[in-house]
């Protein structure tokens, strides 16, 4: 009991309470309803109910530039492909050192951050490293980068992203 009391002290995720905020999902704050304002209307949103319930971390998720074309028509068995105003997967980087510019401006990111913090939430934001986008600038510049089998690029989970492969040193 001592070793953990000691360990909480120490390490804040022991202490904390998680809300995974799935940016451009939001109600008042989505992607197909506020095309470029989706982080200036989170930044104006009233956290206080996370807040009451004792949450003091967000995790955000779906924050990079995922602005390729729509590849998956099937899910689970239902058929997508004729469903409108469907988003592309938030793990289907295409850039991986810019925000999706539907979401809103890098500065505007920055300001909801800056505003997350004011209210006391620590920010995690989530960063996808083991795979990109079919649509990935290294899909074709670096080819090498990824997973191959049968002389073809492992794609994965939906069949929308290639897996990078770590064993190369260059990446």
């Amino acid at each position: 009991t001592k070793k953990m009391t000691d360990l909480s002290k120490n390490n804040w995720l022991l202490n904390t309470i998680i809300y995974q905020l799935f940016v451009g999902r939001w109600q008042n704050a989505n992607l197909i309803d506020h095309h470029h304002q989706v982080f200036k209307r989170l930044a104006s949103t009233d956290y206080s109910k996370l807040k009451a319930l004792g949450i003091d971390t967000l995790y955000l998720l779906g924050l990079f530039n995922n602005c390729g074309p729509i590849v998956v028509s099937e899910e689970g068995g239902k058929d997508l492909s004729d469903q409108e105003l469907r988003i592309p997967s938030p793990f289907a980087l295409t850039d991986h050192t810019q925000p999706n510019p539907l979401l809103g401006s890098e500065s505007d990111l920055v300001e909801l951050i800056k505003t997350l913090h004011s209210h006391q939430f620590k920010v995690i934001i989530d960063f996808i490293p083991n795979h990109t986008s079919l649509f990935h600038p290294w899909t074709k510049s670096h080819p090498e980068y990824y997973h191959h089998q049968d002389g073809q690029k492992v794609a994965e989970f939906s069949k929308d992203v290639y897996k990078l492969n770590y064993e190369n040193p260059q990446l």
